[in-house]
């Protein structure tokens, strides 16, 4: 047999270090505990993963309907301060508190997860990808001011690509992407009054010119062309 599971609606203090502590009982397999303090935050703590979510009534008509919803699993602090692959996919305590006012807020509104949720099928956001990759670049040694420089102008140029699915950015964003930061560097050099001289252009991984300086976008098809494999990405 499997074991049982709890869901007594046990009220808990979910903290950090609660949270570190905590042990499932003796022949459990799961358990479901909820937050003291903020009505309808809770986890579901299981042999492997432990789960934030939220529920709430959703206002429809004639009657209320309770709804669940996933917040997203937890991590130690200990781990996400020292993996960027973690820290790109789990939550903290905190995180996920804020997170379930805004989901409990959006239920008790009327918006129903239920009708709401799609399976994806997309994958991670790129800035979920681009912190394997440059974690995965640590593991393997690279130089750090290497990896500086990938953090620091994906910061500077493709900070409004964070949040969006990395298989959904087309290469009609990436050619528009490029060619934006290709003028963008050739205005800088007539401004500075520089001598205009280009660096020889070579092919990129989509079938683009990629010039000298561009690393925001070398990085991007770099971090895609790294996560294809492990990922599922095409």
């Amino acid at each position: 047999m499997g074991g049982k599971s709890e869901d007594q609606g046990t009220l808990v203090d979910i903290d950090e270090r609660w949270l570190e502590g905590y042990e499932l009982a003796p022949g459990v397999v799961r358990a479901r505990l909820w937050d003291r303090r903020l009505s309808g935050f809770g986890i579901v703590i299981g042999r492997r993963h432990r789960v934030f979510i939220a529920r709430a009534y959703v206002k429809g008509r004639g009657r209320s309907v309770r709804r669940e919803e996933r917040i997203g699993t937890w991590a130690p602090s200990r781990l996400r301060a020292t993996d960027a692959g973690v820290r790109a996919q789990t939550m903290s305590v905190a995180m996920a508190r804020t997170a379930a006012i805004t989901a409990i807020g959006a239920m008790r509104a009327g918006e129903d997860p239920t009708a709401a949720r799609e399976v994806s099928t997309t994958g991670p956001t790129f800035g979920a990808a681009l912190a394997l990759h440059i974690d995965r670049l640590r593991r393997k040694g690279g130089r750090p001011r290497s990896i500086d420089t990938i953090e620091r102008e994906v910061t500077k140029h493709l900070s409004d690509w964070t949040d969006r699915p990395l298989a959904e950015i087309s290469r009609t964003d990436c050619r528009e992407r490029h060619e934006f930061l290709t003028r963008k560097r050739e205005i800088e050099r007539e401004e500075d009054d520089d001598d205009d001289e280009r660096a020889p252009a070579i092919t990129g991984g989509v079938g683009l010119p990629r010039f000298r300086g561009h690393r925001a976008y070398a990085a991007f098809l770099s971090c895609r062309n790294s996560c294809s494999k492990s990922m599922g990405l095409r």
